[in-house]
């Protein structure tokens, strides 16, 4: 009996023994898995940290890459258009032109602006005093009856460009205009000349002009 008892106070020790070393085992997991949990938070924060860091980092280092493209010396030139470097000018026809014949160059005699000295009028033509993209239009007002039809040619060098065209025949005066954009070099020339008809004209009174215009020197 006594032998029993002894066995019986064994195994319950051994039980208690037993559970004791689970609930400490588990109790030991959790809190590892605690510390998991807190080092993963701690990644994470860590992780959107230097996320944060390198977005603002590319983010400067474009805008020192934009700067320094800013401030780089032949960026600016050709941002610029120095006051030696603007060219415009603007003529009209004060008389009538009559009887015009095909390649005839059309002289707009009053000149209202004539900035870096390009443009002459006892010719009708503009000189490139320097290299660069211009701008170019010509308006022509046709006569009206007989013959009223007018193309007014853009020549860059002899070669055409583009064409104005106004037709009076009809019996009413007609306004026609065109605008071109072109690259020339210093010393390239540039006029308005009668084109496709003979015994043609225009009229004046500044409704017919010649004008031009440096947008960027190259």
């Amino acid at each position: 009996m006594w032998t029993l008892l002894v066995l019986v106070a064994q195994v319950i020790c051994v039980t208690s023994v037993a559970h004791a070393d689970d609930t400490s085992s588990m109790s030991a997991l959790l809190e590892r898995l605690h510390a998991l949990e807190g080092r993963e938070r701690a990644h994470e924060t860590e992780l959107a940290f230097q996320r944060k860091r390198l977005v603002e980092l590319e983010s400067a280092q474009a805008q020192s890459k934009a700067l320094s493209t800013l401030l780089d010396p032949a960026a600016i030139k050709k941002r610029l258009i120095y006051e030696d470097e603007t060219v415009a000018f603007h003529a009209t026809l004060d008389g009538t032109l009559e009887h015009g014949h095909v390649s005839q160059q059309i002289l707009f005699n009053s000149v209202s602006l004539n900035i870096g000295g390009g443009y002459d009028a006892n010719s009708g033509s503009f000189t490139a005093p320097m290299g660069g993209l211009y701008i170019f239009s010509t308006s022509v007002m046709s006569l009206q009856g007989k013959g009223a039809e007018m193309h007014a040619i853009i020549m860059k060098n002899g070669v055409e460009v583009a064409a104005a065209y106004a037709n009076g025949m009809g019996g009413n005066m007609e306004q026609g205009s065109v605008t071109a954009t072109v690259r020339l070099a210093k010393g390239d020339m540039v006029h308005v000349a009668v084109g496709r008809h003979d015994d043609t004209g225009v009229w004046g009174d500044k409704l017919t002009s010649f004008t031009g215009c440096l947008i960027l020197p190259m």
